[in-house]
């Protein structure tokens, strides 16, 4: 939303979340309050600072209320910007997620029901980890709205023709070939590395 370029500065970065806060103003999407908190946060989710009061607006809030201010924060702004136009949101490698992102994510599971957000939330379904129960979070929070893809290893057969169609090179040894299915264990991704 904020049209960020991998080398923007933190100046081009501030600009580009206020020009994106006042324009979601503008539509009354939010105002002038909701915006100060959302780039106070943003800011210092981004690392981001504006010389303004929003450098210190949470400078002083305790742990707990800054964590619940963040995600109030962030569930106002992709609200807002729900108004504006149906938005996908793609969160990957969830099984590596912090306990403060997958909080997030449970709360914007109630916002799933209420307006035009698709979550796109990819993961290896590791035991241990806390985002193996998102189907069932989602399955209670928005069960006409959501739908789980689950996806298996390849077989052996199919691991070797992706491997086949990635080694293009008919002078790769038949145990170079064997030693990748054998590490990758039929995951495409470990396949294709």
């Amino acid at each position: 939303y904020f049209g960020w370029q991998a080398n923007d500065d933190e100046r081009t970065r501030a600009h580009s979340i206020r020009a994106g806060l006042e324009k979601l103003a503008a539509a009354h999407l939010l105002n002038e309050e909701s915006s100060a908190e959302i780039g106070a946060v943003l800011g210092g989710l981004a690392s981001v600072r504006f010389d303004s009061a929003w450098d210190v607006r949470l400078e002083n809030v305790a742990p707990v209320e800054l964590r619940q201010r963040m995600m109030t924060a962030l569930r106002t702004l992709l609200a807002a910007l729900t108004q504006l136009q149906p938005v996908i949101l793609t969160l990957e490698d969830l099984h590596w997620s912090d306990d403060a992102s997958l909080d997030l994510l449970n709360e914007l599971l109630s916002l799933v029901r209420e307006a035009p957000l698709l979550l796109i939330c990819v993961y290896r379904p590791l035991a241990e980890q806390r985002c193996v129960q998102l189907p069932t979070l989602a399955a209670r929070r928005c069960p006409s709205r959501y739908h789980e893809i689950v996806l298996h290893e390849l077989t052996p057969a199919q691991n070797r023709r992706l491997v086949e169609s990635l080694l293009q090179v008919e002078a790769v040894a038949l145990s170079t070939k064997e030693w990748v299915l054998s590490q990758a264990q039929g995951n495409p991704y470990f396949t294709e590395e």
